[in-house]
């Protein structure tokens, strides 16, 4: 079916690239409810604002001039093809090693849409080696797998007491969610295995066990700000499962909520710093994650475009996301304005 909303009620069209989205015809874009529930809820933001939004994945170009995507108008979802000209603004997850995402990208850039993030920006904070590269003394030393010598540069990058090198961390380079990411002995890294892992990076373990004391958070541990526009939104913490290294809840870890004042002043000036390095990009959404390391030095493990906005299944935290979708929210009316500057 093409449709165009634009031509329906004269508002600007708004396409959010999600990478949990379909993508394949069904009657939601996605397939569970609360995925669902939580982007209705992102929906109706917009239409109060007298913005049509739609929801796709990456890979949903259509003949090389629309998306197929879904759009919930009236309480229900509608599968449209919505032509990429008529599309004003995109907040885009376009991971740079897809090529279907790339396909998407030079789509909507030959129609000049809008994106937030910045494209330049996204690819910084997807590569895990360039973002390394933007901070280099907040981020435990990366290589790709395919470096040479790799186990002696690990070694003579890898002089801080708070960075273990017994253990490594190997993960996709481009990687999300805690997807894919392993903790190997040390005289793994050199092997065939490792070195033949394309697009992969290995970094020394943070060993961050000792908790955060000032939030009686205790062991291995990783704290997310949400930041708007060098604004700090609200933090959580993940807490990985005992003698296990990795946090994500997809490994088994737990999340702990505090108050947007009870984050210490320690983190919010790693947070500023960090947006520091990002500022020339307008709007800007995305996440910080920072673990303490046993010195008390605190590391940026990495940064994410497009921080998670889906609430539980149960829907008992809703309450923590309403503040991000309306961050989502202004970062899109944001860029519908830079639009109206732009031409």
């Amino acid at each position: 079916m093409n449709y165009s909303a634009k031509s329906m009620n004269g508002h600007p069209n708004v396409l959010l690239i999600v990478t949990l989205a379909s993508q394949t015809p069904q009657a939601k874009p996605f397939n569970k409810e609360n995925e669902n529930a939580t982007y209705e809820h992102i929906s109706q933001l917009c239409e109060q604002q007298a913005i049509n939004l739609f929801i796709a994945h990456f890979a949903n170009t259509v003949n090389d001039s629309a998306v197929l995507s879904w759009g919930f108008q009236d309480g229900r979802w509608n599968m449209v093809e919505l032509p990429a000209s008529e599309i004003s603004v995109a907040y885009a997850d376009l991971p740079q090693n897809f090529p279907k995402a790339n396909e998407l990208r030079n789509l909507l850039v030959k129609h000049s849409v809008f994106c937030i993030n910045h494209l330049e920006m996204s690819d910084t904070l997807t590569d895990k080696v360039l973002t390394c590269n933007l901070l280099p003394d907040l981020i435990p030393p990366t290589f790709n797998t395919s470096e040479q010598n790799l186990g002696t540069q690990l070694l003579e990058a890898s002089n801080h007491q708070d960075l273990r090198t017994d253990k490594i961390i190997l993960k996709p380079r481009y990687g999300e969610r805690g997807k894919g990411i392993e903790v190997i002995d040390f005289l793994e890294v050199d092997s065939a295995r490792v070195r033949n892992m394309e697009d992969y990076i290995v970094q020394p373990l943070l060993e961050s066990d000792s908790g955060i004391p000032e939030l009686g958070i205790k062991g291995r541990h990783d704290l997310r700000m949400l930041i708007h526009n060098g604004t700090i939104m609200d933090f959580f913490i993940r807490v990985a499962p005992a003698n296990n290294f990795i946090c994500n809840q997809s490994h088994g870890g737990t999340i702990a909520y505090f108050q947007l004042h009870e984050l210490p002043d320690r983190f919010r000036e790693v947070a500023h710093e960090v947006d520091r390095s990002l500022s020339q990009y307008m709007p800007r959404y995305y996440s910080v994650d920072v673990g303490v390391g046993r010195s008390g030095k605190l590391w940026v493990y990495e940064l994410n475009t497009m921080p998670g906005v889906v609430w539980n299944a149960q829907g008992t935290d809703k309450m923590r996301y309403y503040g991000m979708h309306q961050s989502i929210i202004a970062s899109i009316k944001t860029g519908l304005k830079q639009t109206v500057v732009l031409e």
